[in-house]
């Protein structure tokens, strides 16, 4: 089969019928769907692409996926075609099937590491404008100089959802250049077709993502995910090794009220009802107060805001204890001082958009006019 970009089939979905006639030609550069009913050697004859391949990218406004493929016998090197397929793919994010689970997993072509291409291996693509084309070229491919290379990013934050040994992921990053809300950095959700995989996905805007970028801290998500069926699940992140110094990561479960600091505790376990969850999990990533006051006191001390709420955060870890915290607005008005807890405290008050200045109290000492906004 292959997929008919913005085209309805009889069954409404993009792809065509199963292609039976022997004599069809195999389009270079294009991917296509192989299925079977048991382990098959696939065997490919005729004249192998030996030069310059285009490959058109089509585009709608109701359906913007491409299915492409490697077109050479060697893997390529995605270093070599980021000059080529940047600003012409959402998210610069190719999708590669894992027929095992069903699903589809995301990696990032960033001109920044020998993520490889699999030959003859076909993948999706989401075309970012009209009027675009791949073009693999010979030169684009790289022979391993070892018998190990490998196709996945290990530059970004990877957040993984499980059932048992079945798992698909998501990815997050870091660019000064994009946005907190949907942008060209991004990319879409390409969701598989299994009855029993649970999917993960960001909400940002109205839109459903594989990939997500930000231009720098502290950033606040939402997680949703879906399951065929009511089941056991986990979350696991990966690539923590990323993360620069005094960056933390919270998952908050809005379903039991509690926060999870996943730098130490990278694997959390939760039950799911069957169908889609887009309320329930929030990832909050903060920069510790040391790095913007430069003061030891604040070291793994997290203040930031979420909507009209004001938290804190205290690992407990340091030889300092914050014991209480006050908010101050632009009009010096004291609005609240509370007692911190072990964990998250969440200030016990509604907060308007507007500045604000935070007060600490570690060890009856006031660490003063600390800036908090917020948005």
């Amino acid at each position: 089969m292959k997929y008919n970009t913005g085209k309805k089939s009889k069954l409404n979905d993009y792809w065509s019928e199963y292609i039976v006639d022997p004599n069809f030609w195999l389009v270079p550069g294009q991917g296509y769907a192989l299925f079977s009913n048991k382990p098959l050697d696939v065997i490919y004859e005729g004249i192998l692409s030996d030069s310059r391949v285009n490959y058109t990218l089509e585009y709608s406004e109701n359906d913007k996926w491409n299915l492409v493929g490697n077109p050479f016998t060697a893997p390529l090197s995605s270093k070599k075609i980021f000059e080529d397929i940047d600003q012409k793919i959402q998210g610069n994010a190719l999708f590669f099937l894992d027929s095992e689970n069903g699903v589809y997993n995301p990696i990032i072509i960033d001109g920044k590491e020998e993520v490889v291409l699999p030959s003859m291996q076909g993948f999706f693509v989401e075309s970012l404008r009209e009027n675009t084309e791949i073009n693999f070229q010979r030169n684009h491919q790289y022979i391993p100089k070892s018998a190990s290379y490998h196709w996945s990013n290990h530059n970004y934050l990877t957040l993984t959802i499980s059932k048992g040994n079945k798992s698909q992921y998501i990815l997050m990053g870091m660019d000064d250049n994009a946005k907190y809300g949907f942008d060209n950095y991004d990319a879409h959700k390409l969701f598989g077709s299994s009855e029993e995989m649970p999917e993960i996905y960001f909400k940002v805007e109205g839109e459903e993502l594989a990939v997500n970028v930000f231009p720098t801290y502290p950033a606040i998500f939402d997680l949703g995910y879906y399951i065929p069926k009511e089941a056991d699940l986990s979350l696991t992140i990966g690539n923590l090794s990323i993360l620069p110094q005094g960056i933390l990561l919270l998952l908050e479960d809005k379903k039991i009220n509690k926060f999870y600091n996943l730098c130490t505790e990278s694997q959390v376990d939760f039950g799911a009802l069957k169908g889609t969850t887009e309320d329930r999990f929030r990832l909050h990533i903060m920069k510790s107060l040391e790095t913007k006051t430069k003061d030891v006191k604040l070291n793994d001390v997290y203040v930031w805001a979420d909507k009209s709420k004001i938290m804190i955060f205290d690992t407990k870890e340091n030889i300092y204890s914050v014991k209480k915290i006050r908010v101050w607005d632009k009009r010096r008005n004291n609005l609240v001082e509370q007692q911190c807890e072990k964990g998250v405290t969440v200030l016990n008050y509604k907060f308007p958009k507007e500045s604000y200045l935070v007060d600490i109290m570690i060890d009856d000492v006031w660490i003063e006019n600390i800036p908090v906004e917020v948005k």
